[in-house]
């Protein structure tokens, strides 16, 4: 058995997929939800430290506004698209974040398929 000396380690966020779930999104409504979900998590980051306060309004600004176009009755697969790829460029690069960025990878395919 593998034994961990963790002593002094600080961890100030760790996401362990609690929260988000894209793996049985079958329809816009639920891929919607999921994606306020990540806006949520990358809340609960930034109230961690995870992430810089700029960055985590400009990643749930982008969310936010997916998931509102997400909602109209004609909505634009590509801006969708284009916002979660903008809120994943941000979190892309801490690597504390990695699962969140994992997630938007995810909804953005999910928005090829659903929209």
């Amino acid at each position: 058995m593998a034994t961990f000396d963790q002593r002094d380690q600080k961890v100030t966020y760790q996401y362990n997929a609690d929260v988000i779930n894209l793996t049985n999104v079958s329809n816009r409504a639920e891929l919607v939800r999921q994606i306020e979900n990540i806006g949520a998590e990358v809340e609960r980051a930034s109230n961690l430290n995870a992430i810089e306060t700029s960055d985590a309004l400009k990643v749930k600004t982008s969310l936010k506004a997916a998931a509102e176009e997400a909602k109209t009755a004609t909505p634009n697969k590509s801006k969708i698209i284009s916002m979660l790829e903008t809120a994943g460029d941000i979190v892309k690069g801490a690597k504390a974040l990695a699962d969140l960025y994992s997630a938007i990878r995810k909804a953005i395919g999910l928005v090829g398929t659903l929209f």
